[in-house]
């Protein structure tokens, strides 16, 4: 490990020069907040069509399964209790 990753990983992946931005831009309470959230979650947009598609047809309740298909993947979404 060098000392530059070293430095990188005990301040959570932060370059030097990301932290000395924001410790001009913040508080430090700010900046204490935003560590203890932890990294940035993932929010589904429109770079995930497929799994926007699927969250809407699972709202509808006029069918009980949900398949979708393309060569090489096969997904299947089935409620409980609706096996036939």
């Amino acid at each position: 490990l060098s000392c530059m990753a070293a430095s990188r990983s005990f301040r959570g992946g932060l370059s030097i020069c990301t932290i000395l931005l924001l410790r001009w831009l913040l508080n430090s309470e700010e900046i204490d907040v935003m560590r203890a959230a932890g990294p940035p979650k993932e929010y589904l947009s429109v770079r995930q069509p497929l799994v926007a598609l699927i969250e809407e047809l699972t709202k509808r309740t006029d069918c009980n399964r949900i398949q979708v298909q393309k060569p090489g993947l096969s997904i299947t979404l089935e409620r409980k209790g609706s096996m036939q």
